[in-house]
């Protein structure tokens, strides 16, 4: 026997458990409970005491997690072994006794789960930044509170946003308030109560928390809204409560034009979602101004309004696609827009940007596209009898341009220059958009595959052709 087997066999797993908020149901010798390992709604982890050497475990018939409670501190609260001893140590946690608050060390495993917040609000200060100088709530449809964004400032030049969210990393464990930002992909919009109270009101989406107050009093007749994260979290939020709604897009002037292209990032979630959306341009006002300095300046909402009209624009995919040609045309080498770069640039890492946290593309397996024809006479075919080619008979170099009509990058550019105008396939919702007349609409019912089938079905010239090559390596005949 040693010291870690008596701090085991000294501790009583079952309260430990029930102290983190983990129900358990006492079951002949043993406790059923959730795992805390997963998130689960039936009970599969068990709780016993070994008969041999008299030590409390754990164990999960679902996931397989399990072990002593070394282990079971190590998977609450994140830390490695070593940790999870000290904190037993420290906290003396036997016979009963309830553990007390520990700082965690910084989870790797589950992602963190926002919940509803309790109204009371939660310790903010910052050891490096002290108390903030600046809280903003966020509430859901029902005005309950989501968590909060705080601001701190050492110095005018140097702040720090930090968001505090109620959760935990496992439904099965209790949730508490941490300086955690919202669960990716359900990041609350600031103002979700009054989208909701105002359902027919037009909406306006600044860039940060104090814009949108100060915009609440300039426009007045609008909801004003914002989304946490800034330019990097755009990806993250739930823009669903905004579906069919008009949108004002209120960018800061920004010189280098980031606040400009996170607009324009919100925008393709907006169109995607049946939503008009408009832009102002900022670009004559000073460098990181912002509606919070309008209000600050003593702006009206006349004078507001006044300057605004006549740099409202309406936004489309096809306008947001050409804004963004256009923009890679000014940063581009000449000999990139000539065509004649050969050498490969590679963007410059930003550890900043959320790009990197999207897992690699996988290449596409080729696939030969299969056409059903019937027989036709082309005029300028080859002059080749089909009844006298052998199955399998490979083109030559001086035959291909004269089948150039087979090829898959033809019969692409023949649909794209006929229908491709209406269709647009959106990398982000991975799905295809048609265009009705006025606006993009996802196709949820696959029509553009029957569309394309249609151009495939009469594209060859004869008779149960085979599959053809983008680059006319075959072609398979009778």
């Amino acid at each position: 026997m040693n010291d870690l087997d008596d701090l085991k066999r000294n501790t009583n797993l079952v309260v430990l458990l029930e102290s983190y908020g983990v129900a358990l149901k006492k079951r002949g010798a043993e406790w059923d409970g959730l795992c805390v390992a997963h998130t689960e709604k039936n009970p599969s982890m068990q709780v016993y005491e070994s008969k041999g050497d008299g030590i409390m475990r754990w164990h999960c018939k679902s996931c397989g997690a399990g072990g002593t409670v070394i282990d079971a501190i190590m998977v609450l609260e994140r830390c490695d072994e070593s940790a999870a001893i000290n904190r037993l140590k420290a906290n003396g946690f036997h016979g009963g006794k309830k553990m007390a608050t520990i700082e965690p060390i910084k989870p790797a495993m589950n992602e963190w789960i926002h919940q509803v917040a309790p109204e009371e609000m939660p310790d903010m200060t910052s050891k490096d930044y002290g108390q903030p100088v600046a809280i903003w709530r966020y509430n859901d449809e029902q005005g309950r509170c989501l968590g909060y964004v705080a601001r701190y400032e050492k110095s005018k030049d140097q702040k720090s946003y930090r968001p505090y969210t109620f959760g935990s990393y496992s439904e099965n464990a209790k949730a508490e308030w941490k300086p955690k930002t919202w669960t990716a992909g359900k990041r609350p919009l600031y103002g979700l109560d009054l989208l909701a109270a105002r359902p027919d009101a037009k909406v306006a989406i600044c860039e940060g928390e104090k814009a949108a107050d100060a915009a609440r009093k300039l426009l007045p007749a609008m909801v004003c809204i914002t989304w946490p994260g800034g330019a990097n979290g755009i990806k993250a939020v739930d823009w669903s409560p905004l579906t069919n709604r008009d949108v004002l897009l209120i960018p800061d002037a920004d010189k280098s034009g980031v606040g400009y292209d996170a607009m324009l990032g919100v925008a393709g979630f907006l169109l995607a979602i049946g939503c008009k959306v408009r832009i102002i341009d900022t670009s004559d006002q000073p460098d990181k101004w912002d509606l919070a300095d309008a209000l600050e300046d003593g702006w009206t909402t006349a004078q507001l309004q006044e300057w605004a009209k006549p740099r409202i624009t309406s936004l489309t995919s096809r306008e947001i696609e050409k804004q963004r040609e256009d923009a890679e045309k000014k940063t581009a080498l000449p000999e990139q827009l000539s065509g004649n770069s050969e050498t490969n640039h590679a963007p410059e890492f930003d550890e900043d940007s959320s790009i990197y946290d999207l897992p690699p593309l996988e290449p596409e397996p080729y696939m030969p596209m299969i056409i059903n024809v019937q027989p036709q006479q082309i005029a300028d075919a080859p002059a080749v009898k089909p009844a006298k080619l052998k199955r399998h008979t490979r083109v030559t170099e001086s035959l291909a341009p004269e089948l150039i009509e087979f090829s898959d990058d033809h019969l692409a550019k023949v649909w794209a220059n006929s229908d491709g105008q209406d269709w647009l396939y959106c990398h982000g919702w991975e799905c295809w958009m048609h265009w009705d007349g006025s606006r993009w609409a996802i196709d949820r019912k696959r029509s553009v595959t029957n569309i394309v089938s249609d151009y495939l079905n009469s594209a060859a010239a004869w008779r149960e052709a085979g599959s053809c090559h983008s680059r006319i390596g075959a072609v398979l005949v009778e």
